[in-house]
């Protein structure tokens, strides 16, 4: 019999081939080293899984109910590497347990029981390929809660207080416009979002993603042109006024501040009148944030690997 794409990737101009598929839809996989082989096998045939839906949807629903048990398998073995003995708990416990002490590097627990749920259930086929892709980013979700359990709690409990407190101060801070200087050049800035806080490295890194104003008219290719900043940086000072930090990849220095002066107000003020004139500034706001969501997953992976 002649394998052939499945019919729902027909709507995805970027799937072409298996190769294609595995390059635009799949992550690479990856566990920590302390993770045990029996949950790397296992992870491997679930990846195994996900490639061969290229040809048969219906694999997406076996890997995703895998996933789901490989994550209760995983709970399972690091109690007893913590506590030398088999869990009395069930599976919701134990998600519970180790949410609540802090072995995830997400407040998301809700998902996490959400998707438990569906282990005893019929995943639904879903008509689009809309589905396939959200089923594909929970499976390498869950792996990524697997890494989580071989990272230092008290480190994570810090880690995440501070992402979300930066990450409110931020949106508090931008209102109005900042002007950010950074390699002895300014910029007009309507956001700043922490992507992620690495605090294992020495000395710690907040990763910022800084998108700045832009002409809002359609430019002759019919297109909206804007620029993100994608910075790395360390030894940050806030005060609610300022914030100061070292560029990690020239050692200069970053300083963001409020608009204060009336020129570049009028500047950004018309900026922001013209922006939301927009009948699609909603959707080009998802546009310009969505590489966080990618940045974030690739930062997490990298930090993983710093051991």
């Amino acid at each position: 019999m002649e394998l052939k794409k499945d019919d729902i990737w027909e709507g995805f101009e970027a799937i072409t081939s298996l190769q294609s598929f595995n390059d635009n839809m799949l992550q690479q996989l990856y566990f920590k080293d302390e993770v045990s082989q029996e949950i790397k096998d296992d992870g491997r045939l679930i990846q195994t899984l996900l490639l061969h839906s290229y040809y048969e949807y219906a694999f997406i629903e076996i890997a995703i109910t895998q996933a789901i048990c490989l994550l209760d398998k995983a709970l399972s073995l690091r109690w007893k590497q913590l506590f030398g003995k088999r869990p009395k708990g069930n599976f919701e416990a134990l998600i519970q347990w180790f949410f609540d002490n802090g072995y995830f590097e997400t407040l998301e627990v809700e998902r996490i029981h959400g998707l438990r749920k569906l282990r005893n259930k019929k995943v639904h086929k879903i008509d689009n390929g809309v589905g396939g892709v959200g089923i594909i980013h929970n499976i390498y979700w869950l792996f990524d809660r697997i890494n989580d359990l071989y990272e230092s709690p008290e480190l994570r409990k810090t880690r995440l207080e501070t992402y979300y407190s930066l990450l409110q101060q931020f949106a508090e801070f931008v209102r109005g416009g900042v002007i950010v200087s950074v390699n002895e050049v300014r910029y007009l800035a309507f956001s700043v979002s922490p992507i992620f806080f690495d605090n294992k490295s020495e000395p710690a890194i907040l990763h910022l993603f800084i998108s700045l104003i832009f002409d809002p008219r359609t430019q002759a290719d019919g297109k909206i042109h804007y620029s993100n900043l994608k910075l790395s940086v360390s030894n940050w000072k806030f005060n609610g006024s300022c914030f100061e930090a070292t560029n990690i990849a020239d050692g200069s220095a970053l300083t963001i501040k409020k608009i204060t002066d009336k020129e570049n107000g009028e500047k950004f003020e018309k900026w922001h009148n013209d922006f939301n004139a927009l009948s699609n500034s909603s959707l080009l706001l998802f546009e310009i944030f969505e590489p966080i969501t990618k940045l974030n997953k690739d930062l997490l992976k990298a930090f993983y690997k710093n051991n």
